[in-house]
Parts: structure tokens; sequence; C-alpha cells
């Protein structure tokens, strides 16, 4: 006769291996693509047992504008689809119309640069998200920025903002890419097709795509998708939208996060230190972990191991040092791999450090009118003049005097973008 303690230990290992084989079928599930031309398979794999809260972030696609009724909008459909995992699954949509990066994605108290009048809504931003303790956010800002001339860098910084603040508090967050827009010029479409293509490199695994099918060739909206507007999509849309958010599996990575991470990644930091980059992480509650991998790539897609760490793998906090010795010029990207003892492995967040040597710059005089005087320590290679939404109005042809004309530029405020060799330096110049 088997004994009860047995029989109970018995069951209990049994369990355990089917949850882990659940939860292992769901992993490789994950990391299979999604091809959008396709109908979702089964969305969300995983039930597992804690209730999730998702925070909206955006404009008016994410309000819902264009939806008729506004049930019919994709963050409300989302919604419905995560009741029928968990009725008690929530999403607080801060979402609301006209708002940009610099109301959004910048926290409570930043001040904005001069000329630049969208303060933070401290109703409708990270700031206000975080208090939700989310367990994740998604951020649908698909087109204002560019309709209104804000440079695609400085959007690119407010989100870098929010990216900082979300990492630290070690919550995940899904970045729609930009959607087309027929009311914007021929360059300003190209503009929203180059954030396109950063939101992916930036984002990887985490954008989600707005813009395939439903974008011409041209970057205008395609008419079976577009409300009449010029601006938004239709149901049409909404729906397409809906179903590119439920193939992220949202829940089912939330899910893994809750169930197999083997520690809590406090943080992770790379910064400049010379020729080289340190990086530095702190863990606690190390569970089954084996070692970490320190990862480094120059474009966040493809990636290369630069060293292997041991882990300790023991209760309590613990500070661990890696190094890359040898990185290249430019922007250097980094990221731990983290795997356990059975082979499974998550990603921490990723970091980057910026390697580009800059110069000794002057540009006088400032505000300038017929020309302008550039100097540094280096001999200039090349030189443009970028106005305030990105575009190059003049590229100058190198002069020895150091003396460059402004004839034929209109008034305003523009970047002076200089290059010597492998060099950089930008500075602001106001022509009158």
């Amino acid at each position: 006769m088997v004994d009860i303690h047995t029989r109970r230990e018995y069951f209990r290992v049994l369990h355990l291996v089917r949850i882990r084989s659940l939860i292992l079928s769901a992993f490789l599930l994950l990391l299979q693509p999604i091809s959008y031309g396709q109908q979702p398979n089964n969305g969300d794999l995983l039930n597992c047992s804690p209730v999730f809260k998702i925070v909206v972030l955006g404009s008016s696609t994410a309000f819902g504008t264009g939806a008729t009724p506004i049930d019919s909008s994709f963050v409300n459909k989302y919604n419905n689809y995560i009741h029928t995992k968990n009725p008690q699954n929530t999403i607080i949509n801060l979402a609301t119309l006209s708002l940009t990066t610099y109301n959004v994605l910048c926290p409570t108290g930043y001040v904005p640069p001069p000329n630049r009048p969208w303060p933070p809504d401290p109703n409708r931003n990270i700031t206000k998200a975080l208090t939700y303790h989310p367990d994740a956010i998604i951020i649908n800002l698909p087109t204002n920025d560019i309709a209104l001339g804000i440079p695609q860098q400085e959007s690119k910084d407010n989100y870098e903002r929010t990216m900082a603040l979300a990492d630290s508090a070690n919550i995940p967050v899904w970045v729609t890419t930009t959607q087309p827009r027929s009311t914007l010029s021929s360059q300003e479409r190209i503009y929203l097709m180059e954030f396109r293509d950063w939101t992916y490199q930036r984002f990887g695994n985490k954008a989600i795509d707005f813009w395939t099918d439903v974008a011409d060739p041209d970057g205008m909206i395609n008419s079976f998708y577009s409300f009449g507007d010029g601006v938004h999509v239709n149901n049409n849309g909404h729906s397409l939208f809906y179903t590119r958010t439920m193939n992220e599996r949202i829940l089912d990575s939330l899910c893994l996060r809750f169930t197999v991470l083997p520690l809590r990644l406090i943080n992770f930091n790379a910064q400049k230190q010379n020729n080289r980059v340190t990086l530095d992480w702190e863990t606690e509650n190390e569970t089954d972990l084996a070692y970490f991998v320190i990862e480094r790539s120059f474009d966040s897609r493809q990636w290369q191991t630069l060293s292997q760490v041991t882990a300790y793998n023991t209760p309590g906090k613990h500070d661990y040092a890696g190094a890359d010795n040898h990185p290249a010029p430019g922007i250097n990207f980094y990221r731990l791999k983290q795997i356990d003892q059975g082979g499974s492995f998550t990603y921490s967040r990723i970091v980057k450090v910026d390697l580009s040597k800059n110069l000794a710059l002057s540009v006088s005089p400032n505000p300038a009118t017929r020309e302008v005087v550039v100097q540094s320590d280096k001999t200039i290679t090349a030189m443009n003049l970028v106005d305030m939404n990105g575009k190059i109005v003049k590229q100058f042809t190198t002069s020895f005097t150091n003396r460059y004309l402004l004839t034929n530029i209109a008034t305003g405020i523009y970047i002076l973008k200089v290059q010597a060799g492998d060099s950089y330096q930008s500075a602001k110049l106001l022509i009158q």
C-alpha cells in the first residue's frame, strides 16, 4: 500500500511538471512571428491566476475617434477581450484628443523647451499612469507630433523619458507604430514612415504594427480603412488594430513574467568610461538561476555575446559587473540574457551608450543674417543646416576660411550639424 505522503508528493510533482510543460509550450508559441495578413489564432494561451491592469497612453485613435459606436474602438474591443480571460482584468484608458509626446510621455513637472506649447498633462501622462501601478503600458501616439512640426529627435527623447520611468518601475511597454495620415504633405508622410521604422528598431518585439495594410504606398490612409477625415481610421481600421494588439499576447507575456522569472532584476546600467563601457546590475530573489550573458548590438536588432557571468543563485541582493572593452564608435546597445538551471531565459531592458566623438564648435554671429563663421578644433568635412522639422535646407561646401553664406534662407531657428571625420556636433542657429 502506498503511503499517503508519497502519493501527495507524486501528485505535487506531476502538477508542477504539467505547469512547466504548459508554460514552455506557450513561451515557444510567443516566439513565433505573427503574420498580420492572417486572422489571429487563439490570442493569449495562458490563464494564470493574477489579475492584470493595463494603462493606455495616447491620443484620438486610442480615445476611439473613428469608431462607430465608440465601443468598436480598438481599446474598447481589447478591454472586452481581456475580460474574457479574467473578468477582473482592467484597461485604464488615459487617451484623449490632440495629445503629443510632450503632453503624454514627459513626467509631471517637466518644462518643455521654448516654443513648445505642450506641457505634460498631469491627468494623462506617464506620471499619472504609474500611479495606477499597472502591469503593462500601451502607447499609441500615431501622427500628432509630425503634424505639429515637432522634430523627430525630440519625440524620440520623450519616448526615452517614459521608458526610463517604466523601466525603473519594472513595467513592460508596448508601442504602436505611426499610422498613415492623408492630410499631411508628402515630406511629412515620409517622416511618418521614418518614425515607424524607428519604432520597430527601438521597441523590437514590443512594437505593434499599425501601418501595414492601413497605409497606401504614399503614406495616405487606404480607403477601406479611412474614416473620411484624412486622419483617423474607421471600424475596419480599429478592428485591425485590435487584432494586432491581441496577437501581441500581452497577457501571456505578463503570465510568464509572473510565473517563470528566476529573479527580480532591480536595475541594469551601462556607462561610458574613457574608451570602454562598464556595465553593472543588481538582483534579488534569485531562484534556480544559472548565469547571465551580456549581449551587445549596434542596431538593437542583431545581437552578439560579449561575456558570461555566473549567478550567485542565493537569497538576498547581489551586485554584478561587466565591461565592453572594445565598443564601436557611435551608439552601442546592451542587454542581459538571464538563463535558469533548466535552460529557460528572459531578457532585461535594453540600455544604450553613445560613444560619438564630439567637436569643440564655435558659431558666430548668432543670431546671423548673411553669413556665419563656423570654427572647430578639427577639420570640418561636412556641414548641414536643418530646420526644426528635421529637413535639410542647405548642404554647405566646406570652406578653408570658415565663412558660410546664408543667402535665400528664410528667417527662423535652425540646427547646424557639423562633422569632422567620425566626430559630430550640433548647434542652434537663429537666422534673422
